[in-house]
């Protein structure tokens, strides 16, 4: 019966590749911010099936907890400065765990110190989420906020897409722009040996980046050397220019101190979810490695190890006759409800009665999609819908991604793609920031595109209108 109240609720849906294991603590994490800030979320969703998860932030929880978060702001002008000091002391503690784990030799541990190390990468995990947790209320409170500001201050509605764009826009580089960056300066190195002292320098600071909530697997100087031959010619975004271009639109439509106040907070939110990544994918790699050691010693197939969750990590679970069929059972399909309780997993029968809310299609066949503008422009080509790896590397040069969100791991198609679409998605979002970097045509919550559109369907963009058109589908 709480489960099916739950359900009628308001539910902001992420979609993204993933297993319980490596994300359903990162959730957790959002219901122990209590313990750091005095508020946090009640409950977290995640509907699995076969390596791709729903996440389900619940809406009353993201709008009160960004009405608290800006209490505390209007009582103190530095309390997001002091809060970003704080996340960095904590990652900062974790180095030694790191090199602890780089230093030893896994296979000659014992079960029980193995088990305790998992138990401290998954607690890494969930401290380098925690504090963060604080980025997705504010970005879905005032996303909506800004874009109606936008639109009392201006007198043409083709202005709103360009001026969201400028006014959210990131004023220094990611992370992944910085790798990028590096690569393409080692492609223009002439000499070998020299060229291959800086690829193993890369790998050494980026073996993380291509990590995501199913695979961690590292990335090395091959990897690396691989990725060279598609290096195209690197051109830095001009933060300078991008600052004045802000400053001049903001005294031209008459902000009031408290806009500018929440343009700054865009700026720092933005820069703390990319530091929020960093921590996340470096902690999903030490994960990854002892989640191949669990493997060996319990013979346990492929990816289903991931379908564990914390509580599972010992002897008896592990050791059970039944402990395949019941992981198998969570890839083909499992919600998982998180509180202050712990863990509920619904699966088999249970959850067949629950799949017709889980899994709602819209009504309508429609050919227009509304969203918002994240990323300027107008592109037109082949849908690729992306729920997998798989799909992911399907992406072809002029194509168009369509997504529940995108990530990391999306940004190697995102460079080969024409323009994004994406289901959800907000200020700080990830799909925002990179499509605004590489100059993509990008329209963010449309809500129903990856339901409506179809794998091959032609597409439109038309991102300062935040449409998107079905121009032709495939038969």
């Amino acid at each position: 019966m709480k489960i099916d109240q739950l359900l009628k609720q308001e539910w902001h849906i992420q979609g993204f590749i993933a297993s319980p294991l490596y994300i359903v603590p990162c959730g957790c994490s959002g219901i122990m911010m209590k313990d750091y800030f005095g508020f946090g979320f009640n409950y977290f969703l995640y509907f699995f099936r076969n390596d791709y998860v729903e996440m389900h932030y619940n809406v009353n929880d993201l709008k009160r907890i960004w009405f608290e978060l800006e209490k505390k702001i209007k009582k103190d002008s530095d309390y997001l400065g002091k809060v970003r000091k704080d996340y960095i002391s904590m990652m900062h503690s974790f180095k030694l765990l790191m090199d602890h784990i780089d230093a030893i030799d896994l296979k000659r541990i014992s079960n029980k110190d193995l088990f305790s190390l998992l138990q401290k990468v998954i607690n890494m995990d969930m401290e380098s989420v925690k504090i963060g947790h604080i980025i997705e209320p504010f970005s879905l409170v005032n996303d909506r906020k800004l874009r109606h500001i936008i639109r009392d201050s201006t007198d043409d509605p083709k202005n709103i897409g360009r001026y969201f764009g400028l006014l959210s826009h990131p004023v220094k580089n990611s992370w992944t722009n910085d790798s990028e960056f590096e690569l393409y300066k080692i492609s223009k190195v002439k000499d070998k040996k020299r060229r291959e002292t800086q690829l193993k320098a890369h790998a050494k600071k980026y073996f993380w980046v291509k990590n995501n909530y199913l695979d961690a697997k590292p990335f090395g100087v091959k990897e690396f050397a691989d990725e060279l031959k598609d290096v195209k010619d690197y051109k830095p975004l001009d933060y300078g220019k991008i600052k004045k271009d802000k400053l001049l639109l903001i005294k031209e439509l008459n902000f009031d101190k408290d806009t500018v106040e929440m343009i700054h907070q865009i700026e720092f939110f933005m820069d703390f979810q990319d530091e929020r990544k960093k921590y996340i994918l470096q902690s999903l790699h030490y994960l990854e490695m002892l989640c191949r050691e669990l493997t060996v010693r319990f013979k346990i197939e492929g990816n289903l190890v991931k379908y564990l969750l914390p509580e599972d990590i010992n002897e008896e679970f592990l050791g059970s006759k039944d402990l395949k069929n019941v992981l198998r059972k969570r890839r083909e399909g499992c919600l998982i409800v998180s509180s202050e309780s712990g863990n509920i997993i619904i699966t088999g029968a249970e959850l067949s009665k629950l799949m017709h809310k889980l899994e709602s299609r819209p009504d309508v066949e429609t050919s227009d999609l509304y969203g918002f503008c994240a990323s300027a422009g107008t592109a037109v080509g082949r849908a690729v819908i992306c729920k997998s790896i798989a799909s992911i590397n399907n992406v072809m040069d002029g194509d168009i991604i369509v997504a529940s969100m995108t990530r990391p791991e999306y940004t190697s198609a995102m460079k080969k793609s024409a323009g994004i679409v994406t289901d959800e998605g907000g200020i700080t979002c990830h799909a925002a920031i990179v499509s605004r970097e590489l100059g993509l045509p990008c329209v963010i919550g449309t809500k129903i595109a990856t339901k409506v559109i179809r794998d091959g369907d032609l597409i439109e963009v038309r991102a300062n209108h935040g449409i998107v058109k079905i121009l032709e589908r495939k038969h």
